[in-house]
């Protein structure tokens, strides 16, 4: 909100800011989540590539999950 005030350069008063504290008791878990992010991190591959031919061609099991479940709802009987 205050880069907002900033911005347009307002007069009025700007919020309070108070630095994040939490309770100790949250430390390993915050220490697991920065270790499981630094060995896992990659971007994300898309489930579904097109082909030469236009086609959707699944990559993976996941890719095999959509076009499966995609298959359910675009089929004309």
């Amino acid at each position: 909100m205050n880069g907002i005030l900033d911005a347009t350069r307002s007069p009025a008063p700007r919020c309070g800011v108070w630095k994040l504290q939490e309770p100790g008791i949250f430390a390993p878990a915050r220490a697991l989540d920065r270790l499981r992010w630094k060995l896992f991190h990659r971007p994300p591959k898309p489930p579904l590539r097109v082909t030469a031919r236009g086609e959707l061609e699944p990559v993976g099991l996941v890719g095999r999950l959509v076009k499966r479940r995609a298959a359910r709802y675009t089929a004309i009987p």
